[in-house]
C-alpha cells in the first residue's frame, strides 16, 4: 500500500517490529517498511540488508556482506579473536614462544624422535629450541652389537686393543715372551742375553728368569755323573783331577778349562791356589764363560781383580747360578812369574781331542794371549793353544 505524507515527519520509531511515524501536529501513522519506500519484500530473510538498484530505482533485499575489517580481529583490534581450542592447521609455519620444560621429564629418542606437540624433534631446527641436551644417550642395546646380536660388530680392521685380550703392545722386542704372574694376569718377560736359558724360579714375579746356560742349552748329554754330587760349602774343580806340579803362566794369557754342571746350582766363591811368584802388585782375574759349539763365547762372570801378594788360596765372593750345561772357567794373570796349582794329565778328560804321536796326548786346557784387563765379552777371536795339564780353578757350592 502506497501512502502519501504531505506533512513534515517529526519522528520515526520502531516498536516490536512496527514502525511509528509522527507527522505534523502529532498525527501518528502505523506503517510497514514497504509503505515507506519502494521495496520489494518478496523472499526477504532474517538479517538481510537493503541494496539500492540504480537501474530500476528500487531497493532490493540481500544478505549483508561486511567490508574489509580483518584488523578488527587481529591482535589489539576491536574484535580480537581468541584462538584457544580452535581446530585446523595454519597455512604458515609458526615458531612458538620459548617454552622451557623440565629436562628430567623429557625423553629424547635419537631413533624415533622426540614428539614435541605432534612434531618430531628431527623436523625442528635446534637453534629455535632451548634446553637441548649436548648429547643424546641411546637406550641400552649392547647386546645387539655382541656375538649373535642383531647388529653384531666386527673387529676386523678396527684400531685399539680389547680390554679382555692380550694386547700386542705387551711385547716390545724380538723373542719377548708372554708369561703369567698370577691367574688371568699376563706379563712380558724380556728376551735374555745370547746363550742364556729360560729357568724356573719361584722367587721371580713371573716364575721364570733367564740364566747363564752356555748358549748350547742343557740336557745335551754333556753332564758327567760326578757333577751330580757336589756338596755345599766345598770347592769343586773339573773332574778327573790328578794333582800335578805348579804351573807358571804368561802375563796377559787367558787360560780356559771346561766345567760341567749336571743340575741347577749356585756358587758363592771362585778361586785358585797361588803356589809361587806371589808379590805385591801381582794380580789375577777369574771368570766364567758360556759356550757356543763348545767354545768360549759369552761372558757370564768377571771376578774383578784379586791380589796375589801371598801364597795360598785366592778367591772372590760371588753369587752365580748355573743351569745344566757346559761352561768354561778362566784365569788371566798380570805377571808371568805367578805359579798356580795345576791338574796333571793322568785320567784327564780329553775335552779338545788329542794328537797321535808315540802316545795320545789329551788336551784339557786352552790358552790364548789377549792382554791383561777386564775379561772381554764375548770371548775374543784368535788362535788358541792347548795343554794336557790345566789350572785348578775352583768354584765353591753355596
Amino acid at each position: 500500500m502506497a501512502v502519501t505524507i504531505e506533512e513534515s515527519v517529526t519522528s520515526v520509531e520502531v516498536i516490536d517490529d512496527v514502525i511509528y511515524v509522527t507527522v505534523g501536529a502529532g498525527i501518528v501513522a502505523t506503517l510497514a517498511l514497504n509503505d515507506l519506500m519502494d521495496v520489494d519484500t518478496t523472499g526477504v530473510g532474517d538479517n538481510d540488508g537493503l541494496t539500492y538498484d540504480l537501474a530500476t530505482g528500487t531497493w532490493i533485499p540481500e544478505p549483508v556482506v561486511p567490508g574489509p575489517h580483518a584488523v578488527e580481529h587481529e591482535d589489539g583490534g576491536g574484535d580480537e579473536i581468541d584462538v584457544t581450542n580452535l581446530s585446523g592447521v595454519l597455512a604458515d609455519p609458526q615458531i612458538p614462544e620459548a617454552h622451557v620444560q623440565d629436562e628430567a621429564t623429557v625423553t629424547f629418542d635419537p631413533v624415533a624422535g622426540h614428539d614435541h606437540d605432534g612434531v618430531g624433534s628431527h623436523t625442528i631446527d635446534y637453534p629455535d629450541l632451548t634446553n637441548i641436551p649436548a648429547t643424546f644417550a641411546p637406550s641400552a642395546h649392547a647386546g645387539d652389537h655382541e656375538n649373535g646380536g642383531g647388529d653384531e660388530i666386527s673387529l676386523a680392521g678396527l684400531s685399539g686393543e680389547p680390554a679382555d685380550a692380550i694386547p700386542k703392545s705387551l711385547v716390545d722386542a724380538k723373542a719377548d715372551i708372554i708369561v703369567a704372574t698370577a691367574d688371568d694376569t699376563p706379563a712380558r718377560l724380556a728376551v735374555g742375553a745370547d746363550t742364556e736359558v729360560l729357568t724356573a724360579d719361584s722367587a721371580e714375579a713371573t716364575g721364570l728368569k733367564w740364566a747363564p746356560g752356555g748358549g748350547g742349552g742343557g740336557g745335551d748329554g754333556l753332564v758327567e755323573s760326578a757333577s751330580m754330587f757336589r756338596v755345599s760349602g766345598r770347592y769343586h774343580s773339573p773332574i778327573h783331577y790328578s794333582y800335578g806340579s805348579a804351573w807358571v803362566c804368561g802375563a796377559g794369557v787367558i787360560h780356559v778349562i771346561p766345567f760341567l754342571v749336571g743340575r741347577t746350582e749356585t756358587f758363592d766363591r771362585i778361586g785358585i791356589s797361588v803356589t809361587g811368584g806371589y808379590a805385591a802388585g801381582r794380580k789375577i782375574r777369574l771368570g766364567i764363560y758360556g759356550h757356543t759349539d763348545y767354545r768360549p763365547s759369552n761372558l757370564i762372570l768377571d771376578s774383578g781383580e784379586i791380589e796375589c801378594a801371598t801364597v795360598g788360596l785366592k778367591e772372590a765372593v760371588i753369587s752365580q747360578e748355573l743351569t745344566p750345561d757346559a761352561y768354561f772357567l778362566v784365569l788371566l794373570p798380570n805377571n808371568m812369574n805367578l805359579g798356580f796349582s795345576a791338574g796333571g794329565p793322568i785320567n784327564q778328560p780329553n775335552y779338545w781331542g788329542g794328537t797321535l804321536t808315540s802316545s795320545i796326548s789329551n788336551f784339557g786346557m786352552m790358552h790364548q794371549t789377549i792382554g791383561y784387563g777386564a775379561l772381554p765379552d764375548p770371548f775374543p777371536a784368535g788362535t788358541p793353544s792347548y795343554y794336557s795339564s790345566y789350572m785348578l780353578i775352583v768354584l765353591r757350592k753355596a
